[in-house]
């Protein structure tokens, strides 16, 4: 049987894969709403209030449906004529209303209106609504509006909105429209997501954690005081996400890598940095796609971290350098180990004498990190395997420590939020547990 050591390491996790939200902890109309705001379709107040119980009108329709189309990115920032007499080319829908009206989406009314400020039915939104799945009036056999709701219905369209004929569509009604929408088919069969570009989840709804990728806004790295120039909302009532978990805009710091969403008023930080020699880059040193750090393989994900570790850049072959790790674990930038203090804790799973280039007898050795990677260091003391130490670069000098066997303790303690725990056997084999997937912790 295989002996197993448990060790409990307080330090910071560093996640390599977004973790923005556990949908098993939030109802579906959570979801719901999140996914309309990260398209774009309907968003809240400055705090984020979604004012879900208030009517929706004709002129906000019409900006939720572009909103919803591939003409999103489209739109004219002002018209520059009247379309009907009661929209002004000033007036902020007329842009929106315009262009749903050349799509044929919507239509005004005999006497040359639109009566903007009316509440839009359930049979209004209907029709339109198919229409952008590319049904026509022609489509439709028996009156208006029975033989458009019924298609309505047939579709799914109707999930979760309990509104008749006549009635007034609320906001929360006309999120739930097209969120429904995205999983519906069109006219010619496609799942109408698809047509955006976006993909879809095991059970055919548009799948939140790739749509979120794509309406992500960034890379951008974090200098000492360019935070409020990167992110475009107030960062007073952000939401943070900071290593796949909740945190504050305070826990943001210098050299961290961040993404944000307008729309959720979102921000998501990775800390993750790689430090250690710069010791080849493929395929070639003129152009590197990717480089060896620290014993493992980094692709460069960006021209400035290419154009940094080329033959014409700022780093070479033998140089300590600082990989800054985005969401999917790429460089994003790179920076000398003297800009940069940074520690990891671990498990050291091997250990293997060499002779470097002067003739020094020193120690190869490979450590498991907390964050489910390993590292390849050369030391010249001798730490012996299953050792939990500490890895610190201080102004780019490497100091690898052992740590103190009264940290290592579990009894009436309790546990920071980012403890993580590493399963480590006698082979050198391990995995990382988290202390939420143990009973009674």
């Amino acid at each position: 049987m295989r002996i197993l050591k448990k060790i409990i390491i307080i330090c910071l996790i560093s996640v390599m894969c977004i973790q923005v939200v556990a949908f098993s902890d939030i109802n579906d109309q959570k979801l719901v709403e999140q996914t309309v705001k990260l398209l774009g379709i309907m968003t809240g107040d400055e705090k984020g209030n979604m004012e879900l119980n208030s009517n929706v009108t004709r002129e906000q329709f019409a900006k939720m449906i572009i909103m919803a189309s591939t003409y999103k990115d489209s739109v004219a920032e002002n018209s520059n004529y009247s379309v009907f007499k009661d929209v002004k080319y000033n007036r902020w829908s007329a842009v929106y209303i315009k262009l749903a009206v050349d799509l044929k989406l919507f239509t005004g009314y005999i006497a040359g209106t639109f009566k903007p400020e009316n509440n839009i039915t359930l049979e209004e939104a209907a029709t339109v609504a198919l229409r952008l799945l590319g049904y026509e009036n022609s489509d439709f056999k028996g009156t208006y509006p029975n033989a458009q709701l019924a298609k309505y219905k047939s579709l799914g369209l109707d999930k979760n909105i309990f509104k008749t004929q006549g009635q007034y569509l609320s906001r929360k009604d006309c999120m739930n429209l097209f969120y429904n929408l995205m999983s519906s088919k069109t006219k010619n069969g496609s799942i109408y997501a698809t047509t955006l570009g976006y993909s879809l989840s095991a059970n055919g709804e548009i799948d939140y954690s790739s749509l979120l990728k794509k309406e992500l806004a960034g890379p951008y790295v974090v200098s000492s005081n360019n935070l409020n120039s990167i992110i475009p909302f107030s960062l007073t009532n952000a939401t943070v996400f900071r290593d796949g978990v909740s945190s504050d805009i305070s826990k943001i710091s210098t050299y961290d890598v961040v993404y944000y969403n307008q729309n959720l008023k979102s921000i998501w930080a990775y800390s993750n940095k790689i430090v250690g020699t710069y010791a080849a880059a493929t395929p070639d040193i003129s152009a590197p796609s990717s480089v060896t750090v620290a014993g493992n393989s980094y692709t460069l994900s960006s021209s400035a971290s290419t154009h940094k570790m080329s033959a014409t850049g700022e780093f070479s072959i033998g140089d300590t350098v600082v990989l800054l790790l985005g969401m999917n674990g790429e460089v994003v930038d790179v920076v000398s180990a003297n800009k940069v203090e940074n520690t990891y804790c671990g498990v050291v799973i091997s250990s293997n004498k060499l002779v470097s280039d002067n003739g020094a007898l020193k120690n190869e050795i490979v450590i498991a990190l907390t964050d489910g990677t390993t590292q390849k260091y050369v030391y010249s003391g001798s730490i012996s395997v299953g050792s939990v130490v500490s890895v610190e670069y201080t102004n780019g000098n490497l100091q690898i420590r052992r740590a103190s066997e009264k940290n290592i303790n579990l009894s009436n303690y309790k546990f920071a939020e980012n403890v993580v725990i590493l399963d480590v056997n006698q082979y050198g084999e391990f995995s990382v547990i988290y202390p939420n997937r143990i009973d009674k912790i």
